[in-house]
């Protein structure tokens, strides 16, 4: 650990709590941007006829040409730990909480036993997180524990957990925990698969519509839950992905679907190893093309919108840079001699 600092500080030639020093005012400088940029134009709302003027002003020959792209949506199903499973799991951390409150040091028992790699090597410890980054269960025990004290173990979505308090700072905590997960075993995974394929079988005979399904039975963890079970395209944050962008497993079920049919259920992987299932439902499918509105509406809409807001921007800081006051840094006073003279000026002037 203390290798990494050293290498850090001799990358950047400053000891770490400058750099982040620096980095926070960076930081800030961007939200406040980025607040008034927002405040400047506003929610910009454009009508269809807007966006058709918008799209009729482009040339044909700089129209782009789209590939292949999907709307698609899932159901998520995670597999659920048996009892022996979780027993064994709790067991193995009470132990460990057992050597803690006899006077064992928490972060050589973290690094030794935890489940979390990330956190394991730093003694469990997850950095400073204000309210709202951490899982309810988690937050809500984390936050009511005194400065360097211990909870029992608690339960969440990850597995089961100890945590220590190490620090707080307005709303802000730090702590160290160790996480034991549970482990799978095959017939847990055989459970979850049977039950999801139990679920289509429903949706194709129309017992029970697909949206429906997905608010009654998929797992909320999925980002798509929220959503209605649709996959949005991580790159433009429309439900429109190309084909070559799709996951593995996903383009392979839906490779030969026409738009409405359910995939059977796939098995995937998330980051961290941990396995689950899904079926896809085709939404729509769309051919190589040249952009157009019939087929790409949204997608235009969003750039005429951009192109709007950039436009009220424009005239914002045409209209009000006149009247702009100017601080110039004394280090760049120092390195650009001459500057200093704009110092004392309250307006900028053509």
């Amino acid at each position: 650990m203390n290798n990494d600092f050293n290498k850090f500080e001799e990358y950047y030639g400053q000891p770490v709590s400058k750099v982040k020093e620096r980095f926070r005012e960076d930081i800030k400088n961007q939200l406040y941007t980025e607040r008034m940029q927002g405040k400047i134009t506003g929610n910009i709302n454009l009508t269809p006829k807007e966006v058709e003027q918008f799209f009729k002003l482009i040339p044909k020959d700089s129209l782009p040409y789209l590939n292949a792209e999907v709307g698609i949506a899932e159901l998520v199903v995670y597999p659920k730990i048996n009892s022996d499973q979780e027993k064994n799991a709790k067991e193995k951390l009470e132990k460990i909480l057992a050597k803690i409150k006899s006077g064992e040091d928490f972060s050589k028992l973290a690094k030794l036993h935890s489940d979390d790699p990330g956190s394991a090597k730093n003694g469990g410890e997850l950095g400073w997180m204000k309210r709202g980054n951490l899982v309810p269960e988690f937050e809500a025990t984390a936050y009511n524990l005194e400065k360097d004290s211990v909870s029992e173990i608690i339960e969440t979505e990850y597995g089961f957990h100890i945590i220590k308090l190490i620090g707080r700072r307005g709303n802000s905590i730090l702590t160290k925990h160790i996480l034991i997960k549970p482990n799978f075993e095959t017939s847990d995974y055989e459970k979850a698969e049977k039950y999801l394929d139990s679920l289509r079988s429903k949706i194709i005979k129309d017992t029970v519509v697909f949206e429906a399904a997905v608010r009654e039975y998929s797992s909320k963890k999925a980002e798509s839950y929220h959503n209605g079970g649709r996959i949005l395209n991580p790159k433009t944050g429309t439900s429109y992905i190309e084909m070559g962008d799709l996951d593995p497993d996903v383009y392979f079920a839906i490779e030969s679907m026409k738009s409405g049919e359910i995939s059977k259920v796939i098995s995937s992987t998330e980051p961290d190893g941990k396995k689950y299932f899904r079926i896809i439902k085709l939404l729509s499918r769309s051919s190589p093309h040249k952009a157009n509105l019939k087929q790409d509406y949204s997608r235009i809409q969003l750039a005429a919108q951009e192109q709007k807001k950039n436009a009220i921007f424009q005239e914002w800081i045409a209209k009000n840079l006149p009247n702009v006051f100017v601080e110039i840094d004394p280090k760049m006073d120092a390195l650009c001699p001459g500057i200093g003279d704009f110092k004392n000026a309250n307006t900028l002037e053509n």
